[in-house]
């Protein structure tokens, strides 16, 4: 079940509203039904713009200054005809230059096309949004490539078992080492299976303001189990968790 995913992270399937969706929130019990349903109600619709949005916010830092905390912030706007229009800042970064940039970035998106009955309606989000700095930019990169090594473990799977860790390791040039378990899931076949993901993954090379470096790095991961179409555990969408979905049939 190599690169299958929870959600988009993800674990989450956001589920569409007024606002946009808590996305520790669990997953809506009611499909979504294109034919009649509007656009905003589109759990994966509504991944694809937070994804969108978030892919063009980010802090414009050093990328050598590895001590620059990550801010966030949360921005309203309305979104209509493809465009996203009179952004406002609803949770400060606590910065007042970064809130500015971060509606200027926000505008710069190109969200999904909306499609279905109401595809013309013009509707109005609420997004908690990241500004993630260059490490941490690559860090998700390097979260990226483990995702391709995910395995949901069938011994788990069959058992319904669900769960959370996180990996430490150092990474060096492409190469992770120092690979260790820094909180278990409690369940030491979603623990190895971790393990083997961060240890088999092609980490993508150093960019130039990392070459030589040596950086700590932490990937979390999020095994959720759908039992008999019934939703497995919530996963966080945070940068940084690898998210893991099964499916199991009980009788």
């Amino acid at each position: 079940m190599r690169g299958q995913a929870a959600l988009v992270l993800t674990c989450v399937l956001i589920g569409a509203c007024a606002s946009a969706p808590d996305p520790n929130s669990p997953a809506p019990s009611r499909k979504f039904n294109p034919d009649t349903d509007p656009y905003w109600q589109d759990p994966h619709w509504d991944l694809a713009l937070l994804n969108a949005i978030q892919s063009v916010v980010h802090s414009p830092a050093d990328p050598s200054d590895l001590s620059t905390p990550r801010l966030h912030g949360t921005v309203k706007f309305t979104f209509a005809e493809g465009d996203i229009s009179y952004p406002e800042i609803v949770e400060s970064t606590g910065n007042l230059d970064m809130d500015r940039l971060m509606l200027h970035q926000v505008v710069e998106a190109h969200p999904p096309k909306p499609t279905g009955p109401y595809a013309a309606a013009a509707h109005e989000f609420s997004v908690p949004l990241a500004m993630p700095t260059p490490l941490e930019s690559f860090e998700a990169t390097v979260a990226e490539a483990i995702d391709r090594w995910k395995v949901y473990p069938k011994e788990a799977i069959m058992s319904g078992t669900m769960g959370s860790n996180v990996m430490g390791f150092d990474y060096l040039d492409g190469i992770a080492s120092n690979i260790v378990l820094i909180e278990s899931s409690k369940d030491r076949w979603l623990d190895k299976a971790s393990l083997k993901a961060v240890s088999q993954a092609a980490l993508p090379a150093a960019p130039p303001a990392y070459a030589g470096k040596t950086l700590h790095i932490q990937a979390g991961f999020c095994y959720s189990v759908e039992t008999n179409g019934r939703p497995g555990i919530p996963c966080p969408k945070t940068p940084g968790v690898i998210q893991v979905s099964g499916i199991r049939i009980s009788r």
